[in-house]
Order: structure tokens, then C-alpha cells, then sequence
């Protein structure tokens, strides 16, 4: 396990329309309490107001490396987490970690995806982790640590917005092999492309919320059970 102890940590949280969820505020609360009795220097930025979440999530690893942190977690502002499990992820000796999310609908549907399908799923050899040659993972929970961040800032294009500061043009919205795909399913195509391994924990729940209604679910249960009837 990776040392905790003396580790920058930054939580990215695009907040377009300048809001949190309550639950979110929670776990952020909680959260900053076990970091800071781990040893764990735990900051945050909230980037507000930008219609291009692809730019607000840029500029997030542009600051995380700037201002010298280990590691950057994109959090959204619509989630909700235990932070025993936000402190789980920063333990794996690993460059790049999700957690499953399930999506806002009544159907049991996942931001994991691997185009492999069920059983393409390989375990990492010390840790209760999942990959696949094809997995990408959502960012309402994903943990870059600043060899992956110093990567994908190096092999990306540099803009600028109005005379700002130098931006790596990292996440995107586009097609890949011909299929239009979101930012986070773009930055995992990149991340493989640099030699970047994706790891899954299958056993964390998080919360993903809209008003009053929680979406959540076991994951690691569900596999399982798609596996079986397979």
C-alpha cells in the first residue's frame, strides 16, 4: 500500500451551476476529518461556471501539477461517499483508480464500461482491484496520481482562454473509432494510450443524487451476478 502520510491531495469538482449536493458537503466534511488524522493535506477547487466541463476538468490537472500535488480526485458535485473508502483509494500503489458509479435511472446502469464485456475483467495480483484492456471509468470518483497527471499534461495540446495560463487540452468530447464518447471515457482512451493502467475497486458505493433521490448500488454483487447468468 502507498504511504498516506505527508501525500497533497486535491479533490476537482467542476460546479457549473455553482451548487453541491448537501450530501456531497457531508462526505467532503467527513472526509477532511480522516484525511487530516491519516496526515493527509487535503485541499479542494470548485471550478464554477464553465459550460465546457472538459475545460474545467483541464484546468484541474493543470493546477494539481502547478501547485505540487500527488495526487487529483474528480469528485462530482452530485455524488456522495464514505471517506474510509475516499482514503482506500489513495492507499493503492496504482497511477490511476475509480470507483463504480451507478447512473441517475431506475435501471441498474454503471459509468464502467468494457467493451470486452463481463468477462473481461482481470484482478490486480495484491490488491482487491479490476482492470480490463478496454475499461473506462467515469470521473465522479477517479483518483489520478501525479505520474499519470504529469503524462497526460505532456501529450496533450496547450491553449489558453482570454490570455490565461497554459492549459493541457487533456479531456475532450469527440469520436473514438467512430462512436461520439464524453470526456471521461476520452481521458481513459488516453490514459491507455500512455501506457496508463485503469483499475476498478469494485466494492465501493457511492451515492449519486438529484434532489431528494439517492442512486446507489453494490457493484462488486452485480458483476457477480451478470457473470452468472452469462
Amino acid at each position: 500500500m502507498a504511504a498516506l502520510k505527508g501525500r497533497r491531495v486535491l479533490i476537482g469538482t467542476p460546479a457549473y451551476d455553482w451548487k453541491a449536493d448537501v450530501r456531497f458537503v457531508h462526505s467532503l466534511g467527513l472526509t477532511l476529518k480522516l484525511c487530516a488524522q491519516q496526515g493527509v493535506d487535503l485541499r479542494w477547487l470548485f471550478p464554477p461556471g464553465h459550460a465546457l466541463v472538459q475545460h474545467a476538468r483541464n484546468e484541474l490537472i493543470r493546477d494539481a501539477l502547478k501547485f505540487g500535488y500527488d495526487d487529483l480526485v474528480f469528485i462530482d458535485s452530485d455524488q456522495d461517499w464514505l471517506p474510509e473508502d475516499f482514503v482506500r483509494l489513495l492507499s493503492y500503489d496504482v497511477d490511476c483508480v475509480g470507483a463504480p458509479v451507478r447512473k441517475k435511472t431506475d435501471e441498474t446502469v454503471w459509468n464502467v464500461k468494457a467493451r470486452g464485456g463481463f468477462f473481461s475483467f482481470g484482478a490486480h495480483p495484491h490488491y482487491e482491484l479490476l482492470t480490463a484492456p478496454d475499461l473506462t471509468i467515469g470521473t465522479g470518483l477517479l483518483r489520478l496520481n501525479r505520474h499519470a497527471l504529469q503524462k497526460l499534461f505532456d501529450a496533450s495540446e496547450k491553449y489558453t482562454v482570454s490570455g490565461g495560463e497554459e492549459t493541457p487540452w487533456t479531456f475532450d468530447v469527440g469520436p473514438v473509432e467512430g462512436v461520439l464518447v464524453g470526456e471521461d471515457t476520452h481521458v481513459c482512451e488516453r490514459l491507455r494510450g500512455l501506457g496508463i493502467m485503469i483499475w476498478l475497486d469494485p466494492t465501493i458505493v457511492c451515492g449519486h443524487n438529484e434532489g431528494g433521490k439517492r442512486y446507489a448500488g453494490d457493484f462488486a454483487k452485480w458483476l457477480s451476478e451478470m457473470q452468472g447468468q452469462a
